[in-house]
């Protein structure tokens, strides 16, 4: 089985990688674990930077994001399966579908963010948009103490 969990620094995140891992997985189950730089995050609000001068914003968001699938993989340390980290930078829907395209999981476990009011109105979820591509399973993980 193949399982490919797209997480980032957030709690839906968090709630979703704790679930996948008090699974009892069968041996020689393969999780790919994905996380995403915004381009948008590599340059800070209100900079001037371009080009070279944002290398060092770069660096700073390539080691957070490396961080996170890091530690996300510890987590599955004692567990019987393979564990693969990938960072990428690009808009979450697009990387997740280059991911899902490229490696065929099984099964695609991401986080949602509980959105209310206009914002829910105004924004689809990355969750809701990757569901509509992906061939297989996929689960949805969200904080529901929010959505009260």
């Amino acid at each position: 089985m193949k399982i490919l969990l797209a997480i980032d620094d957030s709690r839906y995140s968090r709630i979703a990688l704790c679930r996948v891992v008090q699974r009892h997985w069968p041996f020689g189950t393969e999780i790919k674990i994905l996380t995403i730089i915004k381009p948008k995050e590599i340059i800070p609000r209100h900079s001037y930077a371009s080009g070279n001068d944002c290398q060092p914003f770069y660096e700073i968001e390539l080691k957070r994001a490396r961080e996170i699938v890091d530690r996300a993989a510890l987590e599955f340390k004692r567990k019987p399966v393979m564990v693969w980290t990938d960072v990428v930078v690009g808009s979450a829907e697009d990387e997740i579908f280059k991911a899902v395209q490229d490696w065929e999981p099984d099964l695609l476990v991401v986080g949602l963010r509980s959105l209310k009011g206009l914002i829910s109105l105004m924004l689809e979820s990355i969750s809701d948009k990757v569901a509509g591509f992906m061939p297989g399973s996929i689960e949805i993980f969200k904080d529901t103490a929010e959505a009260q």
